[in-house]
């Protein structure tokens, strides 16, 4: 009886988060693509190559990012860089959108989406394996858009 409890209640769970994670993304639209790296002393690892790799997930993918209007994909690399030449590195990826509070009217940013990845190398290969993470992180948020978005996916 108490493990029958506890399928209801993990099936009740599912179906009420289902709704939610269906409808998040549904017609939103990116923006644009904004990168910040904590760090520069990793080589091939910028603000700007971050970026790139953000947009050109998206390109693959066919997610168009527009002039400035809609949701900003924000994709942000802290990194660490031990004694012996080791990094680690934490990627934070986040689609900040315009949201107005019920209560009170107010107009906030709010996340409407997010991922990340740790990762870690050396100094040598940390920014090509940054990079790397980033693609994937947003290639999940692909995957997240499209399934939300079925008449805005290209195949």
């Amino acid at each position: 009886m108490r493990s029958g409890a506890v399928g209801l209640v993990v099936l009740v769970a599912a179906s009420a988060s289902a709704g939610i994670e269906h409808t998040i993304l549904h017609g939103v639209s990116v923006g644009r693509v904004k990168a910040v790296v904590s760090a520069g002393q990793v080589p091939g690892l910028t603000d700007a190559s971050l970026q790139t790799a953000a947009e050109s997930s998206l390109k693959r993918a066919g997610v168009q990012v527009g002039s400035g209007n809609g949701a900003d994909l924000f994709v942000g690399a802290t990194v660490v860089i031990g004694p012996s030449g080791d990094c680690v590195v934490y990627i934070d990826a986040r689609l900040i959108e315009d949201a107005k509070l019920d209560r009170n009217g107010l107009r906030v940013e709010a996340a409407s989406w997010s991922g990340g990845s740790i990762i870690a190398g050396t100094r040598q290969n940390c920014g090509r394996l940054t990079t790397n993470a980033a693609r994937r992180v947003v290639d999940d948020f692909v995957e997240h858009y499209r399934a939300m978005n079925p008449a805005l996916a290209i195949k």
